[in-house]
């Protein structure tokens, strides 16, 4: 398994992670129940403790046993990991749909999760970056 990432709810630039010649992004995954900050992110989609694609299953219904960001953090993370994966790559989304935000920590001025716009897919895997080229 490589690498994976995501764009900036607010600039769009990626989120790199401690492997990468840029180090890691601080950064947030910002939910409706509040901000989990991330200061050495390490590629593998996990958030002060959250797997993001978890919080996305989490966030849209698809564990309705899970009641809370803190029993999110202490279930089995990766037994639900993949219906998240499955929701966030569906070109089908359910019309309530909640969409993973990340936001970069310097770009980040407290603006709640409705604020934001969705975080895309980073095609750099936050790692592999053509390095002649700012604007990823």
């Amino acid at each position: 398994m490589g690498f994976f990432s995501w764009r900036c709810a607010k600039s769009g630039k990626s989120i790199s992670n401690a492997y990468s010649t840029r180090g890691a992004e601080p950064c947030a995954l910002v939910t409706p129940e509040g901000v989990i900050e991330e200061h050495n992110y390490d590629g593998y989609g996990e958030f002060g403790g959250i797997d993001a694609y978890a919080w996305l299953a989490y966030a849209n219904g698809l564990v309705p046993e899970i009641k809370s960001l803190e029993e999110l953090k202490n279930s089995d993370q990766d037994a639900i990991r993949g219906k998240g994966i499955d929701l966030f790559f569906s070109d089908e989304k359910p019309e309530d749909y909640k969409p993973i935000k990340i936001v970069a920590l310097s770009e980040y001025d407290g603006e709640p999760y409705w604020a934001l716009a969705a975080s895309e897919d980073c095609p750099w895997q936050g790692y592999f970056y053509d390095e002649e080229d700012e604007e990823n």
